[in-house]
């Protein structure tokens, strides 16, 4: 008999919601640095967002960009 485990409340609105889930997420054991991705630079990029505010008119544009949305 197997047991089907369920997703965390949590997971299940963000997925009704449309959520896009990194494969990062849920990998077994520690992640490395190397598989994490930034958010505004992309996966597989170099970083270089450090100096941009979140939430500033910069941030959003990137993340857009980023997402192929038009601003």
């Amino acid at each position: 008999m197997s047991i089907r485990k369920r997703k965390p409340a949590a997971v299940r609105k963000a997925d009704r919601l449309g959520a896009q889930w990194s494969p990062a997420i849920g990998r077994p054991g520690p992640l490395e640095i190397t598989a994490r991705d930034c958010v505004l630079c992309g996966p597989g990029r170099d970083c270089d967002c450090a100096s941009t505010p979140f939430g500033s008119d910069e941030y959003f544009a990137r993340l857009d960009a980023l997402h192929g949305r038009k601003p």
